[in-house]
């Protein structure tokens, strides 16, 4: 009989870098195809880290969001996971320095 592969520890996530530039995220946000309402979460994570890298609420069915460069390694082209209310978006995006970007988030 198979054995289930063990699935490893998220790692605690680093404390911020500070002296980094974030990548600056905005755009609107949807679940099941309306505008979210106001103050509903999205954050943006890292899969191997257990907190996101920075978060926002939405307002007027729009968010922006830090995702913010934490620890000594640095996040230049590793894909980052968008979360709504905490749950996958399904939306990803390449960390920047300093890059700014328009992204639609949505649930469905």
């Amino acid at each position: 009989m198979p054995t289930a592969t063990p699935i490893p520890p998220l790692a605690p996530l680093p404390e911020r870098d500070n002296s980094e530039i974030p990548h600056v995220f905005v755009g609107s946000v949807t679940i099941n195809g309306a505008p979210a309402p106001n103050g509903t979460e999205v954050t943006v994570w890292l899969e191997e880290f257990n907190a996101p890298l920075g978060a926002g609420t939405s307002s007027g069915g729009d968010y922006s969001v830090l995702a913010n460069q934490h620890g000594a390694q640095s996040f230049e082209g590793r894909t980052l996971i968008f979360k709504v209310n905490g749950q996958d978006s399904g939306e990803t995006a390449i960390w920047e320095k300093g890059g700014a970007t328009i992204l639609a988030v949505s649930l469905n």
